[in-house]
């Protein structure tokens, strides 16, 4: 649920804001997520970067966290325009982006070109200060969390609040070997892509072989130049992919007709109970 107003009468004109509805959003935002201000640490402003536009949304900003803290200066304040310019219509989806990137990386980007706030703002009794350098923002005791507020003309008003994911568990093995799949358009696009795979896999040693087989796997179309690896670990994977071994690199330029799958158990009289028991369990 995102929060959503509009000033209505209490604007002064068609494009001018008002601190009562920014107000109000951004304190029904906070209710919605059930939290108070000072869990808040960041909030991606709008940012008009006019005179009359950041005085009130900083005027408004105060006004709602105010409501359920009286800390001062312990929430930075960006904008996403200050990095990218305006981008008009999605000048918001560009702040949500950047907020969410900021959360994953634990970092907060620099609002640039920051020198001095605007006299009609007071910044030293507000709990908002200016971001004006780029600053590691880990994890600690509590989620990190974040506003972004979208203001637009005619007075409508809207702002989020956006949480950290939590880390991420590592993947399951899965199975003790994995099939590392690869095609392209060409021979040459073929081998361009088995180098750029094999290098990512040699500067990231803490990858997880499941994640990147299931990842060549889905979501990607299949051309017709093909390659296979099978193997058990990142090292496995990464020497057999630079060494191109013959008879564990699979290589193949598919046909036109599409190929059937057949799992095959040849007899003989060799076979016994038990014998496919390895294939049940991982596969």
């Amino acid at each position: 649920m995102r929060p959503i107003n509009n000033d209505g009468g209490a604007k002064i004109g068609f494009t001018a804001p008002s601190v009562s509805g920014q107000a109000a959003v951004i304190t029904e935002a906070l209710a919605v997520a059930g939290l108070t201000a000072d869990a808040v640490s960041y909030v991606e402003a709008h940012g008009t970067g006019t005179v009359l536009g950041d005085p009130i949304e900083v005027t408004a900003l105060t006004e709602a966290f105010r409501q359920t803290t009286d800390r001062t200066g312990f929430c930075a304040l960006g904008s996403v325009k200050t990095n990218i310019g305006h981008l008009d219509a999605g000048a918001t989806a560009a702040g949500v982006i950047k907020t969410v990137l900021a959360l994953r990386h634990e970092w907060l980007p620099a609002s640039l070109n920051y020198r001095r706030p605007n006299p009609q703002i007071d910044f030293e009794r507000s709990p908002f200060y200016v971001n004006a350098v780029a600053t590691p923002w880990p994890r600690g005791e509590i989620p990190r969390r974040a506003g972004v507020s979208s203001f637009g003309l005619g007075g409508t008003n809207a702002h989020i609040v956006l949480e950290e994911a939590p880390p991420q568990a590592p993947s399951d093995p899965g199975r003790p070997f994995h099939l590392l799949l690869l095609s392209a358009k060409t021979a040459e696009a073929l081998e361009a892509a088995t180098d750029n795979l094999a290098a990512h896999l040699a500067a990231h040693s803490d990858a997880s072989l499941a994640d990147v087989a299931w990842t060549l796997q889905s979501g990607r179309r299949s051309w017709a130049h093909r390659r296979a690896v099978a193997c058990g670990d990142l090292a496995e994977a990464t020497g057999l992919l630079q060494r191109r071994e013959p008879g564990r690199v699979m290589s193949r330029l598919l046909g036109t007709s599409v190929p059937s799958l057949v799992y095959m158990f040849p007899g003989g009289g060799a076979q016994y109970a038990g014998m496919a028991r390895d294939l049940y369990e991982t596969e």
